[in-house]
């Protein structure tokens, strides 16, 4: 007979960063989900395989009552389908998973970190998000962590003792489809002639949220200052805005030197089509975006914040500069903007680097394999 495990999280649309591992996963175990589903969500719930999903309301942001009742819900849940295993992501739903999980008595409590929100807060809200983390920690029996650097983090903040966390492969929560996340000429020649960008025009591309915390201020500066000083450059940037696009836009003033499409379900295609990808983020948990970026085969310029540590090899698959030093990030845009050799050698190693260490399938089946082990 196959064995339970329960997924949860908070938003449906992190259950992407699972897909590949839930199709692995239905050939020996039956799935259940569990998010905050609505109206708007529920066809996003079709992209999955899984056995029973929920619809649980977990709110991202603290506030006692709603996450009381978010224990209680998630308790009664557990107690009815006797689950051999619950695995959370995200951080409001490990807190309140790990509780529930607790009092319902299952007797194994996985959650998986891949990022902290406090990283760069201070003060007593920090102390708070790290206490939090603490008890996610003390109510779970096993912890995983989507990468070494994290980790080490993690275990250097005290969130972690020196013999928890376990990092399965080499890291990342799900790796890349690298067939999907691959160079492609013609992709590059279509998304070029569609945004009116010439062939022999350097572009670099920043794709996430356009957030203060991704560092797309100190990229906008960055930009702006190459620019004036070289024509034959452009700035393309993807994702959701988050309240930062007003100030970028003030601070580039020249539509015609760069632009933004917003979100989108294609990302591939703006890798394929760029020269260089940036993220100059203040704090990262693993940095997905950079390897699809290397995996297209495009060097990288990134923030030497932690959870970046494990994507690319300086100087090899990309190149690091300090986290919030605009001077440092404009000297590292500069340099490949005038070497296409650079660009070449680094996105060429980016390519081998994603194959031999991130690949979907094999981060599929050490999650796979860490199951197995366990059940």
């Amino acid at each position: 007979m196959k064995k339970n495990i329960c997924f949860i999280v908070s938003s449906p649309y992190s259950f992407y960063f699972l897909k590949n591992h839930f199709e692995k996963l239905t050939e020996d175990y039956n799935i259940y989900l569990v998010a905050n589903i609505d109206d708007k969500t529920r066809d996003v719930m079709d992209n999955f395989e899984y056995n029973s999903y929920k619809s649980i309301s977990i709110n991202r942001n603290i506030n006692v009552i709603k996450d009381i009742k978010a224990i209680y819900d998630l308790y009664k849940y557990f107690k009815q389908n006797k689950f051999h295993s619950i695995h959370s992501l995200t951080p409001k739903a490990g807190l309140t998973t790990a509780i529930a999980g607790k009092l319902a008595g299952i007797k194994t409590r996985i959650h998986i970190f891949t990022g902290q929100v406090w990283a760069t807060k201070t003060g007593t809200f920090r102390s708070i998000l790290k206490v939090l983390d603490k008890i996610i920690v003390s109510f779970s029996t096993h912890i995983l962590v989507d990468g070494n650097s994290q980790r080490n983090f993690l275990i250097s903040e005290k969130v972690l003792k020196a013999n928890q966390g376990q990092v399965l492969g080499t890291g990342s929560i799900s790796g890349v489809d690298i067939e999907k996340f691959s160079p492609n000429a013609d992709v590059r020649e279509q998304v070029r002639k569609k945004l009116n960008i010439s062939k022999d025009t350097v572009v670099y591309l920043f794709l996430g949220r356009l957030t203060e915390d991704k560092g797309i201020i100190e990229l906008a500066k960055a930009y702006q200052k190459l620019r004036s000083e070289n024509e034959n450059v452009y700035l393309l940037l993807v994702g959701n805005d988050e309240g930062a696009f007003d100030e970028i836009d003030e601070i580039i003033n020249n539509r015609e030197h760069f632009d933004f499409v917003g979100t989108t379900d294609t990302p591939e295609i703006f890798y394929q089509a760029s020269d260089v990808f940036c993220l100059p983020s203040y704090r990262e948990g693993f940095g997905m975006s950079v390897i699809e970026a290397s995996s297209c085969g495009i060097p990288v310029i990134c923030s030497d914040a932690y959870g970046l540590m494990d994507t690319i090899v300086d100087n090899k698959t990309g190149l690091r500069h300090k986290v919030k030093d605009v001077d440092d990030l404009y000297d590292k845009m500069s340099i490949l903007s005038k070497d296409s050799d650079l660009r070449h050698t680094l996105g060429k190693s980016g390519i081998t680097y994603i194959k031999d260490n991130f690949s979907s399938k094999t981060i599929s089946n050490e999650w796979v394999r860490f199951y197995k082990e366990l059940v």
